[in-house]
């Protein structure tokens, strides 16, 4: 059994609206120990990969990188444990900006589509719901484990925009068809909206990219969306960074979107805040696509 499905199970999931923050956590915590109590293999990867980047991994490192892939999970199921005020009023009093979001503001009033480029660090699960409260709509690109957990994420999304508390929320499920997926992120920049899609993974169109003084596969094809787009959108990249109990610091970086080593700009960025905050990248309890 996964991780996500020791965690999410139907009861706890059918649960939670009833759960107080503080029960949310002290359960995701708990059961999460409890799953890698169980696979010691897990924990195996974790080190193997921070071995293949040269990094050294004790187990101080390892069980801080284990809590913070159990936070990812926290934070995913926030918005199933509040309403969706207290949820705007979490995400306002909990996430502050570092950068100018006026760029995104200023594009989208022009029309012209934004690209927001997230990794697998820290807490990526409220960029895009701290973005909504700010009257941002965004639609994000996904991949949901199972059926039941796409249902829940669309309803919540539609709670949050019929508050009148949120911006319309919109996702692009990631799946089999790499291009009709393709074909509706380009969809969403034409229209000039934002578009959230991840750049740390390996899809077909991946580039070989240096991190940490190793080559990995990355950028997941954005650099292909952004040259069919001509280069006429605007492209930033989002780092949510987790600065104490409950604390978050929103990074924006500006992208020049017609960069020709877009990727690798992206990836040095992404180097620069998990060099200092190593145990937020949660990508690396999976195996990390190594160019052999």
């Amino acid at each position: 059994m996964s991780l996500s499905s020791h965690l999410q199970t139907k009861d706890f999931m059918q649960s939670l609206p009833a759960l107080s923050l503080e029960a949310l956590k002290h359960y995701v915590l708990s059961k999460g120990l409890e799953w890698y109590e169980s696979n010691p293999d897990e924990s195996e990867v974790i080190r193997n990969n921070c071995r293949k980047f040269g990094l050294k991994c004790d187990n101080n490192r390892l069980k801080n990188i284990q809590h913070h892939i159990l936070l990812h999970y926290y934070e995913k199921l926030i918005p199933f444990a509040m309403t969706p005020q207290a949820y705007a009023q979490y995400l306002k009093e909990k996430m502050k900006f570092i950068g100018d979001i006026s760029t995104i503001k200023n594009s989208l009033d022009q029309k012209k589509g934004v690209l927001l480029a997230v990794c697998h660090f820290g807490a990526v699960e409220l960029i895009g719901p701290r973005l909504s409260c700010e009257g941002i709509p965004f639609t994000g690109t996904l991949k949901f484990a199972t059926g039941s957990s796409s249902e829940a994420a669309k309803s919540a999304a539609i709670a949050l925009s019929q508050s009148g508390l949120f911006a319309d929320i919109h996702f692009i499920e990631v799946g089999a068809s790499d291009s009709a997926s393709s074909l509706e992120m380009a969809a969403v920049l034409r229209r000039g909206s934002l578009l959230m899609s991840v750049f740390d993974e390996k899809t077909r169109y991946s580039l070989d990219i240096n991190l940490f003084n190793r080559h990995v596969f990355g950028g997941a094809g954005l650099h292909k969306l952004v040259s069919f787009m001509h280069g006429e959108i605007t492209v930033c990249i989002a780092f949510a960074l987790r600065t104490g109990n409950e604390t978050y610091e929103l990074h924006l970086v500006n992208v020049d979107s017609r960069d020709p080593s877009l990727v690798q700009t992206m990836y040095q960025s992404f180097e620069r805040i998990c060099a200092n905050h190593l145990e937020q990248w949660y990508f690396l309890h999976e195996e990390i696509p190594f160019v052999k």
